[in-house]
């Protein structure tokens, strides 16, 4: 790599012409350069019809991370990153045939700010043939994995400290994401880790929460009870 900037392009998608610029031009107004940008997106098919739009939600920079690993906020395409970046934090991860970005992003996160440009920049292409379809077994069975060590590695006292959720409603709210995606792994390790942090600071408000929590964890146990009435010897012995 010859460049100052490193700006991924899969072979079915299309930057709009004043990507680059934009971003570059973005980047210079940072006192730190030491910053990955990141934009919004359109969905175009096979024609290059656009079909939809993705728009970025407004995260604080300090609690992008929190964000990012238990959902997807970014399409890799859409980003300026430093090259300095990648001496410090490695490069992608070839082993992974489907996540190399996400991994990537997540490793970069740990060390750089990302910024959100409210601008679309890039039209990525729906189609049958795209990997995250034709390779969906391998998409999940990488992501499961991959979002389970994004989650050990998480902190109740990070989640306080950077987060505007308490440690409770921030895993279940991550549990029930992976449980949509059909990642059991870290859906389950998120549930344990809400219920934990639930029952740390256990009020009456967040019963149901509880409940929920269980119910991803235990299903066929907690489908027994119509009501929520949970006490917490009976949590505790069950964990």
């Amino acid at each position: 790599m010859r460049g100052e900037y490193f700006s991924w392009l899969s072979h079915d998608d299309v930057y709009y012409p004043s990507k680059i610029e934009v971003q570059v031009n973005y980047l210079e107004k940072f006192e730190n350069k030491l910053t990955v940008l990141y934009s919004d997106q359109d969905y175009i098919n096979n024609d290059g019809v656009i079909i939809g739009e993705h728009v970025c939600p407004q995260i604080e920079t300090r609690s992008f991370k929190l964000d990012f690993i238990r959902g997807w906020i970014l399409h890799f395409c859409t980003t300026l990153v430093p090259r300095e970046c990648f001496r410090q934090s490695g490069v992608f991860n070839i082993e992974l045939i489907t996540s190399q970005d996400l991994e990537m992003i997540y490793r970069l996160s740990l060390k750089y700010n990302f910024v959100h440009i409210p601008k679309k920049l890039v039209k990525v292409r729906l189609h049958d043939m795209m990997g995250q379809v034709s390779l969906k077994e391998t998409v999940i069975a990488e992501n499961d994995k991959l979002r389970l060590s994004f989650l050990k590695a998480v902190s109740f006292h990070e989640i306080q400290k950077y987060s505007s959720e308490p440690p409770g409603g921030y895993f279940l709210r991550f549990a029930e994401i992976m449980k949509e995606a059909n990642y059991k792994h870290a859906t389950k390790y998120a549930a344990k880790l809400a219920i934990k942090g639930l029952i740390n600071n256990y009020k009456n408000d967040n019963k149901a929460m509880l409940f929920k929590a269980l119910t991803i964890l235990y299903p066929d146990l907690m489908g027994k009870y119509k009501k929520v009435r949970i006490k917490i010897k009976f949590v505790k012995s069950i964990l």
